[in-house]
């Protein structure tokens, strides 16, 4: 009696469930079982569906934490051309008291790291008496862009959170899954006592071959001889 692999993928258990859920179904000492079995083997579906939500919901996340980097970025240096402009056009002392490492430190980073740069640059635009002229006009913009910076990792966090849980249940599915096969594999034993042909009928036979696969999508009419002739 044959039964996925452990690591087979969770469709691949749902479509064998599915099989063995119709030949269940068909003879009266194993009518019983269906419905146990497809509380077992619904849930697959489910959490494969989950899991693919969650992944789809992750990759927007993630975009959107590269495009807030860009677009902070951008900003970081537009504002570091703001600094050089109140030094008369170069880097001096308005520029050195904002960017004392220059900008790299906060743009070279990305993510929580950027988020922490970006917060004491802030604060060196709110402390610098040379920055003063700067202060109104960047620390609510560099605010914001904080804020949006911080929200989009958050978001992702919750990404990563939900495709975890979906991730997990998942594997709980795959378990009770595999606990009702086996427990079923020993229904046969007992029910079809030196019965292999009957026993293995409950368990979809392995695709060992394209002809195999085949076997199912074959035309109309099309039995694989050739017809005589007329």
């Amino acid at each position: 009696m044959r039964r996925p692999s452990g690591n087979a993928p969770a469709i691949e258990l749902h479509i064998f469930g599915l099989d063995h859920l119709t030949v269940l179904g068909y003879f009266d000492e194993t009518k019983v079982m269906v419905g146990p079995f497809s509380e077992v083997n619904d849930p697959i579906l489910a959490c494969i569906r989950a899991r693919e939500d969650a992944e789809f919901a992750l990759a927007t996340l993630r975009a959107m934490v590269r495009i807030v980097d860009v677009v902070v970025d951008d900003l970081v240096r537009l504002f570091s051309k703001a600094a050089e402009q109140a030094d008369g056009g170069r880097r001096g002392a308005v520029f050195g008291s904002l960017f004392p490492g220059g900008i790299g430190p906060i743009v070279v980073p990305a993510g929580a790291k950027e988020v922490k740069a970006l917060r004491e640059l802030i604060d060196r635009l709110k402390e610098s008496d040379k920055a003063t002229p700067l202060r109104e006009e960047w620390v609510p913009k560099l605010g914001e862009a904080k804020a949006s910076y911080e929200k989009a990792l958050a978001e992702r966090a919750k990404g990563v959170e939900a495709l975890v849980r979906a991730r997990t249940v998942l594997e709980m599915a795959r378990e009770a899954w595999f606990d009702a096969i086996e427990r079923h594999q020993g229904f046969m034993q007992m029910t079809y006592p030196r019965n292999r042909r009957m026993q293995n009928l409950f368990f979809a036979p392995r695709r060992r071959s394209k002809e195999a696969a085949d076997d199912d999508v074959r035309p109309a009419g099309d039995e694989g001889d050739t017809p005589p002739a007329t």
